[in-house]
């Protein structure tokens, strides 16, 4: 399957070094110095993941974050950064970041990155992901992945944001630790489906249904 990254960044080079890592990952790379320049690719192309720096000309990476999961909820956004704050990483979860990578970034860093994100899409490119980690041991990798949760951890405790994944076809409701604190269900028993639905206002709940049967009919 061709999956389409887009990678913006203002530096020639280090788009040049991350296009490099995701075509050797088996991923088809587009690129873009500008935020402006960006949206115009996004409206013409069907990418799956956006990586892009956060400070751009044209505009900035949130607010391309945010035209691009406009356009498409599915699609996944990683940013990156050289003057990592908490005010940017909040507003990076809050509007839904898949990552938020500090530069200079490790090739394992970016590709466990890109992975998860293509995961969180169900997708699997023409070549194994897993394929470009595996010069890794197990252990490297499940210490970057700890690491690349526990900061994804601590972000959303900041900005008291939480994150959930529902995964239809088994059934199975994850929820990040910030999501028992703001809506006070028990830690490690994230509600079923009935208790969701009460979470949503009473006028709404008709639109919860039908996107939940459209979804499990892979309609949407």
């Amino acid at each position: 399957m061709r999956i389409y990254v887009l990678v913006v960044d203002d530096d020639e080079n280090i788009r040049i070094s991350l296009r490099g890592l995701l075509e050797n990952a088996g991923y088809h790379v587009g690129e873009a110095r500008d935020a402006e320049s960006a949206k115009e690719i996004l409206g013409s192309g069907d990418f799956a993941v956006v990586v892009t720096d956060i400070i751009l000309p044209r505009g900035n990476g949130l607010s391309l974050l945010k035209f691009a999961k406009e356009a498409s909820s599915h699609r996944q956004v990683i940013l990156i950064t050289d003057a990592p704050s908490i005010e940017t990483a909040s507003e990076a979860v809050r509007l839904g970041a898949s990552d938020y990578l500090v530069k200079p970034i490790g090739k394992e860093q970016f590709l466990l990155s890109q992975a998860k994100a293509v995961d969180a899409r169900g997708l699997t490119p023409e070549r194994e992901v897993e394929d470009t980690t595996s010069e890794f041991n197990p252990k490297q990798l499940e210490n970057l992945l700890q690491k690349s949760e526990n900061r994804l951890k601590e972000v959303q405790k900041m900005a008291q944001l939480g994150s959930w994944e529902w995964n239809l076809r088994q059934n199975i409701v994850l929820w990040s630790d910030e999501m028992y604190s703001i809506y006070g269900f028990p830690k490690g028993s994230p509600p079923n489906r009935g208790a969701i639905r009460e979470l949503v206002v009473p006028e709404d709940r008709n639109i919860f249904d039908g996107a939940f049967q459209n979804r499990t009919k892979g309609e949407v």
